[in-house]
């Protein structure tokens, strides 16, 4: 079982620079053990398949690989400190799976499951290293995120008041979305509240 736990993890080991790089390996036709399929589809070469119309799956799938390891150990810890007198005890009086879940489990780890949306919110809006990286690859075409449009607009254009308005609209967005999660979750009350 810590062996399937540990592949589980792995993708979430690596940094998101190098996350990019195993998806152009795997997303590359001429060159990925998933070749086959990715000729399904008609794609032939890596510029087939990085194309504008499939950026939010490509941006999606490096996301999910780089986080989801993370969030596999963080929920696994969770779910082991359900007590186990309550599961057997919801258990004898006729609670299924699904019951088990939606009334036992889902309450006592939704805080756990409540830091995570907040660090995956913190996570997209940091989003950087993947558009940048695939800029070198589709020639400036892959889309930008605010992150690269404050860096432009800073380092690039030398306007450091708009590049701190484009920061500071991401750190507005992730407070208030972390605030609405806090408080819709009771983050901060007492289990027995």
């Amino acid at each position: 079982m810590a062996g399937i736990r540990l592949i589980y993890f792995l993708p979430g080991a690596v940094s998101g620079s190098v996350v990019v790089l195993v998806w152009l390996f795997m997303l590359d036709p001429q060159a990925s053990p998933f070749s086959p399929i990715l000729r399904l589809f008609g794609w032939h070469t890596l510029q087939d398949v990085i194309v504008r119309q499939n950026y939010l799956y490509i941006f999606a799938l490096m996301f999910l690989w780089s986080a989801v390891g993370g969030w596999i150990v963080i929920t696994y810890g969770a779910l082991k400190n359900v007590p186990d007198e309550i599961v057997g005890a919801a258990k004898i009086d006729g609670c299924g799976k699904v019951a088990l879940a939606r009334y036992i489990t889902l309450p006592m780890i939704r805080k756990t499951l409540a830091l995570m949306a907040i660090l995956v919110i913190a996570a997209a809006s940091q989003v950087y290293t993947e558009p940048t990286i695939l800029n070198q690859i589709t020639d400036g075409t892959a889309p930008w995120g605010l992150n690269q449009v404050s860096y432009h607009l800073a380092f690039g254009l030398g306007y450091f008041e708009a590049s701190a308005a484009v920061a500071m609209m991401l750190v507005v967005f992730a407070l208030a979305a972390a605030g609405i999660i806090v408080r819709k979750v009771g983050f901060f009350k007492a289990i027995d509240e």
